[in-house]
């Protein structure tokens, strides 16, 4: 159905009257522009095509904007709605930013939800944007303007400015969500150059750095490799690998072979692959002769082992040579961005009494000289259990606000009259239902309880669980780290032998445990309160949560290998999807005082999965005796199908994004306000940590199983260029805003992954050359063969044989004098009772050898060096981690001063405490907002005042007569700001 649907202009003279409050304009301290931007009217170019498309759709058709309709209505009704009593402007209605100081004893007029808000949320507040000054015509001289660096050195000292030397090219910066008093543009999935990814956070721009890196180095390898491929796919080794898929062709699959005589073989030496083994009527007796598929491919070459060798140097090189590209990107992502973090510590061992801003202001300017100023100070409390009950409260009255119609005073009187007239014309259904579904009643009485739970929190104490400091200068900053970062071991023992100046103790007699702070998004503000032992409790049980999922995963992968190779190759690529999801309610269930180190747990819980799933399952669930077939049930194959899910199927979901999809196009325009229709604008949750597991992850598959299939390395750099644009698009188009995550994960993956990934592949190659011809068959002495029907004799003749599994049938003719064979296990994974290690020919048993005098010797060299690379990676990883936890500081500068104060870098933030919450749009702050600075936070609602989200406003309300303001206010967290060159403060309790 078609309608005729009011104009943008129409649209906007009913929003206001009909909306809280229309989109606004902010004039900022560092603004250097002034600029009135109406979101509602953005110009259509700018726009994705997602959001013209919507634009299109919701205008005409019913079918796709449910309300179109009653926006219709509303907009002939406007002057009836202006005029009705019930009729309340949120301004009038909450000026406080509560929903009413005395029990929300005024009306709350619903929001009529706009799909054209919700648009403009998803591309002004979700995806990241860029503030271009190039529109608002700012240049080199405005900065000079700025910062004390002189004009030749704008374009690198800060990137606030467009580069007029050469090239013309815009500078960009990352714009605050919601940015409205300043020019600003999307990304460019495609144009964005590399050097810009740092805007997103140190740690994005270090992982796009890192997966092309890997992603050249894997190719690189690739080309080594190609004499290897040249001689597997060659006629010398196995006939041209005539029939072979043409991704496997190069590999070390076999096509040549043969079944031969095993009298002493026995079916259950072959159990797990009944297609090697088959049978045939003897003549001589009642019993069957048993013959025994023989592969008569040698792939153990000294040539193809130094190969293998040299791409094994040429990895340890490149990662070493990816992990000094890190640092130096790490160093140029750092001076790009003037972040908070350049100029904040975090003090994580505070005195419990020590909760005034003034008294940590006077230690730090004092104790190192009039060159060090404190701007900001944050004294978090363990005050959690408080702020989310507030949060659970204010929850409530949303969805009292949205249940309630237009005009409803949500006043205790007026709700309980409410709740009674519901329960007396309560049928069957709906009493059943409203255990399922709760409705006013049942929200009424939980928000009674939680007006008495937050009068009984507020008789408690609340001490100091962190302090973040941020000084005017980074030189301030480097300073008092260099000076106070110590190891643990002097923490714990409050030891002052590191501290070579007295007055850099704490109330003459507290070590500070100081750190550079983390990014204020990454602030996990709810789990700073938790002790040492809490944390080291919840992360036993996550790890053992985790080694049992493990277990089951393996189980499910060895059911579904038992059906196919291929099969099992895409359930692989399943549980390498799900598991992470479950990993995320592993580490949500930790606590971490940060999402930097919740996301390095995130990472090293996935992937040790993956690396195990990937790489290590796939070795496990596959029978010995096929990893060199050519089947869709055998090794090759399946590790051939893993990259292809990984190129396609992965990489379709991320551009076509599905669930994201569902949720802009059909259920934002049939929701029922605009909270929750923004909530379905906040793009997909993604982590960092993820990201870098995948990476990961194709990386170690591609160097685990390099010996037998080289033309891995050319689909680990396909994969990760395709990964490359999918992520960047993703970021840019589809994913919701994450925490600015700093270098963390990137410095565990440098540490620990690279000399892993060296060190597997060192050992798996040694196994894998260890292991050919790959058909546990060794050669038979005569004297060793019966006469009792099992002589050699009795085979000579022709035969028609069929394997017991019933798949093949062949023809064997033997003849005398040809040669026969056992039973024996080639294997070195599980030779013998155990795990041997290293693959070197000592572990073969007497009477049983099947290695070449060639094949021995490229053994004991691949052997001894993974022995070799597995010693020195673990020594190296104890002697880093005790070292640095225990006996010294681990702080180290990141690139030069930039010389710019903190008070004149646009759009910084610093430490205010937040919980976010599905039902609002922007998270609720745990603080008295009336004397923040505005340009402290990191986000801006145009719609309301930072006040609306003031969780402390809720606290007097529900503590009015009970606590004055200034005991309320002890209750929360200390925030203080004090400009530059001024003494007083602005403070405030959350």
């Amino acid at each position: 159905m078609t309608m005729e649907s009011p104009t943008s202009n129409d649209i906007a003279k009913l929003d206001s009257v009909t909306s809280v409050t229309s989109f606004g304009s902010r004039v900022s301290r560092r603004d250097m522009t002034k600029h009135e931007i109406d979101f509602l009217n953005d110009d259509p170019s700018t726009m994705t095509y997602a959001r013209r498309a919507a634009l299109y759709l919701m205008r005409r058709y019913s079918w796709y904007n449910p309300q179109l309709v009653e926006q219709q209505q509303l907009f002939a009704e406007n002057e009836t709605i202006a005029t009705s009593p019930h009729y309340i402007e949120m301004d009038e209605m909450s000026s406080d930013g509560s929903f009413n100081k005395s029990m929300l004893q005024s009306p709350i007029r619903q929001e009529r939800p706009s799909l054209e808000k919700a648009w403009a949320y998803f591309e002004r507040v979700t995806l990241p944007r860029y503030l271009d000054h190039k529109s608002a015509g700012v240049s080199c001289e405005t900065f000079d303007r700025v910062s004390s660096s002189p004009r030749e050195e704008c374009a690198t000292t800060s990137n606030y400015c467009l580069n007029y030397n050469n090239s013309q090219e815009q500078i960009m910066d990352l714009a605050e969500p919601g940015e409205d008093s300043y020019p600003t543009k999307l990304y460019s999935p495609f144009w964005t150059p590399m050097n810009q990814m740092g805007d997103f956070g140190l740690g994005v721009g270090l992982y796009f750095s890192a997966l092309r890196s890997i992603m050249i180095l894997t190719f690189i390898a690739g080309i080594i490799n190609i004499p290897n491929m040249m001689y597997f796919a060659s006629e010398r080794y196995s006939q041209g690998q005539e029939g072979v898929h043409l991704l496997i062709k190069g590999s070390a699959v076999c096509t040549v072979k043969e079944y031969v005589p095993c009298p002493t073989c026995k079916l259950e030496d072959f159990a797990d692959a009944l297609h090697r083994i088959a049978t045939a009527q003897s003549v001589y007796s009642d019993g069957d002769l048993i013959f025994v598929m023989k592969n008569w491919c040698d792939g153990a070459k000294l040539p193809l082992a130094f190969v293998n060798y040299a791409t094994l140097l040429c990895i340890m090189y490149g990662l070493w040579r990816i992990s000094r590209h890190s640092k130096a990107q790490e160093v140029k992502f750092d001076e790009d961005e003037q972040t908070a973090q350049d100029y904040s510590i975090v003090i994580k061992n505070p005195p419990p009494d020590a909760t005034n801003p003034d008294e940590w202001k006077t230690f730090f300017e004092k104790s190192f000289g009039s060159d060090v100023h404190v701007t900001c100070c944050t004294v978090a409390r363990d005050n959690y259990q408080l702020v989310q009950a507030l949060v659970a409260r204010r929850e409530i009255l949303q969805k009292l606000n949205w249940k309630l119609p237009a005009g409803y005073r949500l006043d205790i009187g007026s709700l309980a009259i409410n709740s009674h007239d519901i329960r007396e014309r309560r049928g069957l259904f709906d009493k059943l239902k409203s255990f399922v579904v709760p409705d006013v009643p049942e929200l009424f009485k939980e928000l009674l309880k939680i007006n008495d739970e937050v009068k009984r929190l507020s008789m408690m104490d609340f001490s100091a669980t962190r302090v973040f400091i941020t000084f005017e200068t980074e030189r301030a900053q480097r300073t008092v780290l260099q000076h106070l970062s110590v190891g643990s071991r002097s923490v714990m023992k409050y030891s002052k032998l590191n501290i070579t100046n007295p007055a850099h103790i704490f109330r003459s007699n507290r070590v500070l445990h100081v750190k550079e702070a983390p990014e204020p998004s990454t602030i996990r503000w709810h789990d700073l309160s938790d002790r040492p032992w809490e944390r080291s409790i919840r992360f036993l049980l996550t790890s053992y949560a985790w080694l049992c999922a493990l277990i089951l995963v393996i189980m499910f992968i060895r059911l579904c290998h038992m059906r196919s190779a291929k099969f099992a190759a895409y359930a692989i690529a399943f549980c390498n999807g799900v598991f992470p999801e479950f990993a995320r309610l592993l580490v949500n269930f930790e606590s971490h005082p940060s999402e930097e180190r919740l996301q390095t747990s995130l990472y090293v819980k996935i992937a040790a999965f993956r690396f195990i799933n990937t790489a290590i399952i796939v070795n496990l669930v596959t029978p010995f005796a096929s990893t060199l077939g050519s089947g869709t049930d055998d090794l090759v194959d399946g590790v051939k199908d893993i990259f292809v899910a990984e190129i396609v199927t992965s990489s379709l979901i991320k551009f076509i994004d599905p669930v994201g999809l569902f949720k802009r196009h059909y259920l934002a325009p049939r929701a029922k306000s605009q909270e929750e229709m923004n909530s379905y604008m906040r793009g997909e949750v993604w982590y960092l940590a993820e990201r870098f597991t995948n990476m990961s992850k194709l990386f170690f598959l591609t160097v685990w199983y390099s010996s037998i299939y080289p033309f891995g390395f050319f689909m680990c750099a396909v994969a990760l260029l395709i990964n490359i644009f999918a992520d960047r698009f993703s970021l840019m188009r589809t994913w919701g805003r994450a925490p600015s995550l700093g270098p963390s994960i990137s410095h565990f993956s440098r540490r620990y992954f690279f000399g892993v990934a060296v060190s597997a592949m060192a050992i798996a190659s040694s196994y894998s050359w260890a292991g050919f011809p790959y058909d546990n068959l060794c050669l038979n002495n005569v004297d060793e063969i019966d006469d009792d029907g099992n002589g050699l004799d009795y085979y000579i003749g022709n035969w028609n044989i069929n394997s017991v599994d019933g798949s093949r049938y062949a023809s064997v003719t033997v003849s005398e004098g040809d040669p026969s064979y056992k039973y024996c296990k080639q294997s070195l994974y599980w030779y013998g009772k155990g795990f041997n290690f290293p693959a070197i020919p000592y572990w073969q048993t007497e009477g049983e050898e099947w290695m070449t005098e060639e094949q021995e010797l490229l053994t004991r060299i691949f052997g001894w060096s993974s022995f070799v690379l597995v010693i020195v990676t673990l020594s190296w990883i104890l002697i880093i981690s005790v070292r640095t936890m225990l006996f010294r500081s681990n702080y180290e500068t990141c690139g030069d001063d930039q010389g710019i104060s903190f008070s004149d870098v646009p759009a910084i933030s610093s430490y205010i405490p937040e919980v976010r919450s599905d039902l609002f749009s922007y998270p609720l702050l745990a603080v008295d907002t009336d004397d923040v600075d505005e340009e402290l936070y990191e986000w801006k609602d145009p719609e309301r005042p930072y006040s609306y989200y003031d969780l402390s406003r809720d606290a007097q309300t529900v503590l009015n007569g009970v606590k004055s303001k200034d005991e309320i206010k002890s209750l929360f967290s200390s925030v203080a700001y004090w400009k530059a060159n001024e003494t007083s403060s602005m403070t405030t309790e959350h």
